[in-house]
């Protein structure tokens, strides 16, 4: 999946952007990268190289 499948794909299904999306998951809801991944079908190294 691409980077810009992936940001369609949270806009389509959670109705916020990738960056709010994973600030969301990371600091409220204190999920794991590879949890993250988990919700959206994408591998945790993904995630992790939005992150960093």
């Amino acid at each position: 999946m691409t980077r810009t499948e992936f940001e369609y794909f949270v806009v389509k299904r959670y109705a916020m952007s990738l960056p709010d999306f994973i600030t969301m998951k990371k600091q409220q809801e204190a999920l794991f990268d590879y949890e993250i991944a988990a919700l959206v079908n994408v591998s945790p190294w993904q995630i992790a190289k939005l992150i960093h």
